[in-house]
């Protein structure tokens, strides 16, 4: 069953048609791939999906419900949708764990009256969320830097928190812009496992990424975009051997086991 819908997605600058009547479907439970060549449209997409960029024309609903051409981005964690971006957005002068932590509490029953008086569940759930931060961070294999401020971190351990914290928010649909970019063999090899695990715990997820050996290890069902356009759609193995793909991105020395 589809959780995100996109019908005759389309976004123009100007006199240019960033993304061309563009159809998608990821499914529920299962990791949906978007690649194509750098300019392809694949983050415009994304921030239209995000509602971060406004939808020149088409459709974009997500759980057979919500019309996400009319939401306002900060309300979309309440309805089950956290992203990444290529550039990180962490909280630099907070530490990891303060990172993670902020976004749990959009999912607490903590307000600024109950703040302001003190009231005994601001303390409960400062306590709950914490724990939940520190068991999430050390899931990653990430304990050791939980009280460094993020600022401080690699490029790669940067990416790796603004992961966490997207998965903090409890979503039912997780979208990654490039969640691979910056790591090592080591850092990508731990994250696709974690992805998977995430997957196999009825998480589903949208991901835009480079490394295409990543990718075809990860998605279930892969959408290839080229000048704004859908040009292919299938499982990584017909995808990789579509000659269209072949010619637009992947190139002639690309081959899928």
């Amino acid at each position: 069953m589809a959780l995100l819908e996109i019908t005759g997605l389309v976004k123009k600058f100007g006199g240019l048609t960033a993304v061309d009547h563009v159809d998608l479907i990821a499914e529920k439970q299962k990791i949906t791939g978007l690649i194509g060549p750098n300019g392809a449209g694949k983050t415009t997409l994304f921030n239209m999906v995000g509602c971060t960029l406004p939808v020149t024309e088409g459709k974009i609903v997500f759980d057979g419900r919500l019309d996400l051409t009319k939401m306002a981005p900060h309300k979309l964690v309440y309805e089950g949708i956290t992203r990444t971006f290529q550039i990180e957005k962490l909280f630099k002068k907070m530490s990891v764990l303060e990172n993670i932590m902020a976004a749990y509490y959009p999912h607490t029953r903590t307000n600024l009256a109950s703040a302001i008086l003190g009231l005994p569940i601001v303390k409960r759930e400062e306590l709950e969320v914490r724990a939940k931060a520190i068991e999430l961070v050390e899931e990653f294999g990430l304990g050791s830097i939980l009280n460094v401020l993020a600022g401080n971190l690699s490029t790669g351990q940067q990416r790796l928190v603004e992961i966490m914290r997207a998965v903090a928010g409890k979503p039912k649909l997780l979208m990654l812009d490039e969640p691979a970019a910056g790591l090592n063999t080591i850092e990508t090899e731990n994250l696709l496992i974690h992805l998977r695990k995430l997957n196999e715990n009825g998480l589903s997820l949208l991901i835009i990424e480079h490394n295409m050996k990543f990718m075809m290890r990860l998605a279930d069902y892969i959408y290839v975009l080229n000048f704004g356009k859908l040009i292919a759609k299938g499982n990584p193995s017909e995808v990789c051997n579509d000659a269209e793909v072949v010619k637009a991105y992947l190139g002639k020395e690309y081959r899928h086991a």
